[in-house]
């Protein structure tokens, strides 16, 4: 896909439906052998849609899209970062997912890039992220957008499983 054709702009209500199905693609592909199958295959972009228009109705986060012909391609959510140990007045990068079939075409990066000089606040010392600990391809893309990892992980449960959590910070001063 030619980049010029992909638009980066702020997500509005009405793309709820193109950002579940992002969400819910990316893990059935990117989380396959992390995540068990009983619960990926539930995932329902309809589902996930109704939440979105919630979260998308809210003042807490920013949510921004990559689209091309009216077709989401990727979106990224930023809102304050929610760990203690973390400076005041830092972000966090709740979500940032790129339909499988856009991969590895520089959409993230691009999202990422205008997301960082657009919606981050200029004060913000740090922005984190979550990676799940096994999503080598995760990793190796916010490595690769300068991010490193801090050393900090929890365990969640997804479907029954523990998994293991890494913090990646990027230092914005």
């Amino acid at each position: 896909m030619d980049s010029a054709d992909v638009l980066i702009r702020p997500a509005v209500v009405d793309d709820a439906d193109g950002i579940a199905s992002v969400k819910v693609l990316s893990w059935q592909q990117g989380y396959k052998g992390i995540v068990p199958d009983h619960e990926l295959d539930a995932m329902s972009a309809s589902k996930h849609a109704v939440r979105w228009r919630e979260i998308l109705n809210r003042s807490d986060s920013v949510t921004w899209i990559a689209v091309s012909r009216e077709e989401v391609l990727a979106f990224a959510s930023i809102g304050p970062c929610r760990d203690a140990d973390i400076p005041p007045g830092s972000s966090e990068l709740w979500a940032l997912y790129v339909s499988p079939d856009h991969w590895r075409c520089g959409i993230g990066a691009r999202l990422w890039s205008e997301m960082k000089i657009t919606v981050i606040p200029p004060a913000a010392p740090i922005v984190s992220v979550l990676v799940l600990a096994d999503n080598e391809r995760a990793r190796r893309f916010y490595e690769k957008q300068g991010f490193q990892a801090d050393g900090t992980s929890r365990v969640i449960v997804i479907g029954g499983r523990n998994l293991d959590e890494v913090r990646y910070v990027q230092k914005l001063h």
